[in-house]
């Protein structure tokens, strides 16, 4: 049996729930992104049945992940992160590792 975890969830303006799974690698075939799309539909499923109301799932190929958030004086932060050769092996390395640092910027802001 598979465990997955959800990356990240959020709820949309209406209420409603999006689901964002984080990806690291650099090769996506066709066999993957039917593997990825399951664990999407697994994902909403399994959200669903615990009563939430799901309205978008979503990917977020963290090679390419440029984070935007606005400071409470209305000016906008870019932090640009790019993961370059992450292996299988470390992958959950890096995305602790990203999302240590996108929180810790987000922290920062919210100050």
């Amino acid at each position: 049996m598979r465990i997955g975890y959800i990356d990240l969830m959020h709820y949309d303006e209406n209420g409603t729930l999006h689901i964002i799974d984080w990806k690291t690698s650099s090769k996506f075939d066709k066999e993957h992104l039917i593997s990825a799309g399951r664990q999407l539909i697994f994902y909403a499923l399994a959200k669903r049945a615990e009563g939430y109301i799901v309205s978008r799932v979503s990917w977020v190929m963290l090679k390419y992940c440029v984070t935007k958030w606005q400071l409470k004086n209305g000016k906008s932060k870019v932090k640009k992160i790019i993961l370059k050769g992450v292996s299988k092996k470390n992958r959950a390395k890096a995305v602790k590792k990203v999302q240590k640092k996108v929180g810790k910027k987000i922290k920062v802001s919210a100050k």
